[in-house]
């Protein structure tokens, strides 16, 4: 687990947000060759960047 003030997640949590970006790259498709996996990160990715209701982060203030 890694501490974050106020909100703890599992280490896959952060690890998968990580590849934010780097979601066409060829490191991310030899990582990745299962396409359930890619899917899971680029979902996670989507929900925490437009702050879904899905979202386990806490939004920055503004």
């Amino acid at each position: 687990m890694v501490n974050n003030p106020g909100n703890v997640q599992p280490m896959q949590f952060y690890t998968d947000l990580a590849w934010g970006g780097l979601d066409s790259t060829d490191a991310f498709m030899a990582n990745f060759p299962n396409q359930s996996d890619r899917s899971r990160i680029q979902n996670l990715i989507q929900r925490e960047a437009s702050s879904s209701s899905l979202a386990k982060g806490i939004p920055c203030p503004n």
